[in-house]
């Protein structure tokens, strides 16, 4: 009797053990299958959304990481009873806990909303691409989470430079030059240098700055280097410099500008739940304003679904949460662009 419960355990332990690992190996397969339908479906979802009120705010999650878990238990037990004959009862019990999850964040900064509702009024044929407001907007938080401070070094050691050398000009001409007669000329020199040097500054344009893109200027070819503003009749008015994290934004607004005029229309289908064919891909519906809409892709527009996701994607990650990181012996540190819970 002994025995048969011994083969009946070790029997069991092994079968869970090979169906375990079986089994979790199917269920990651299966999770990880599942990843960019979710994308797709709360593309489609939105797009359906915006066929019904094109000024709706969209609602997106990004999914940040992901777990499986099996939990297998069982047990096998027997008896022997010997009374009036020999009875025998065997048992085996077990159960399995399977446990797949998606641990998501919500979309919630503004900047990334006016970016994504851009983008889906684009797909529906809306002749419309991100301003010189959203853009000034992008490019300063991008600055922000940065790990550099050349922006505020670079014109800080210029404008330092300058005071210095105003402060030895002005002891020369107090001092040292007090034998010259002409001293108000002096004087008068060393203001005119002190404005040539403001305005100089002023044409050294940070990430810190209201104009890293001026209103007007093409934003699908801006240099990373130098904006040249003109007057009406052509002539060069001004040449504005960049500082590197002011040329870094700008380089990553011209990316994504050119991502807008990327995204192409048609590829989807829009109507009501009975207009949805069989041979339909994935559908997205909405409920707006009472209105029922619906949503969907066929085939043939795959590649264009798959494009815009993954730009959509993109955007709705741009904006990275900063991060407060304390070191022994130094305090808090700021840590630009952190994961911090995102």
């Amino acid at each position: 009797m002994m025995t048969h419960m011994r083969m009946m355990l070790a029997t069991l332990l092994l079968l869970m053990c090979g169906c375990t690992s079986l089994r979790l190996e199917r269920s990651i397969t299966s999770q990880a299958t599942t990843l960019s339908d979710l994308h797709y479906n709360q593309v489609l979802n939105n797009l359906a959304a915006f066929s019904a009120n094109p000024e709706t705010i969209p609602s997106h999650v990004t999914i940040r990481d992901g777990s499986a878990q099996i939990q297998d238990f069982g047990s096998a037990s027997g008896g022997l009873e010997i009374l009036h004959d020999v009875t025998t009862s065997l048992g085996l019990t077990g159960s399995r806990t399977v446990v797949e999850q998606w641990g998501v964040s919500p979309v919630t900064d503004d900047i990334e909303i006016r970016l994504i509702q851009v983008a889906y009024k684009r797909a529906h044929g809306r002749p419309v691409l991100m301003d010189s407001e959203l853009a000034n907007d992008i490019g300063r938080q991008l600055g922000k989470q940065t790990a550099e401070t050349s922006d505020i070094d670079q014109r800080n050691e210029f404008a330092s430079y300058n005071r210095y050398r105003d402060r030895v000009i002005d002891n020369c001409v107090t001092t040292l030059c007090a034998e010259v007669k002409d001293v108000e000329s002096y004087r008068a020199s060393l203001t005119e240098v002190s404005r040539l040097d403001a305005a100089a500054l002023e044409d050294i344009v940070g990430t810190n700055n209201d104009d890293i893109v001026a209103e007007g200027e093409d934003m699908t070819s801006l240099s990373p280097f130098a904006r040249v503003n003109r007057k009406a009749d052509g002539s060069i008015d001004r040449t504005i410099l960049f500082t590197p994290l002011a040329a870094y934004a700008r380089k990553e607004l011209k990316d994504i500008q050119k991502d807008m005029t990327e995204i192409g229309t048609g590829w989807f289908h829009v109507g009501g739940r009975r207009d949805v064919p069989r041979n339909a891909c994935y559908v997205g519906r909405a409920n707006s304003c009472g209105r029922e809409c619906y949503v969907w892709v066929c085939p043939d527009g795959l590649a264009e679904l798959s494009k815009f996701t993954i730009k959509i994607m993109k955007f709705s990650s741009l904006i990275k949460e900063s991060s407060v990181v304390t070191i022994p012996g130094g305090g808090p540190r700021f840590t630009p662009g952190g994961s911090g819970g995102r």
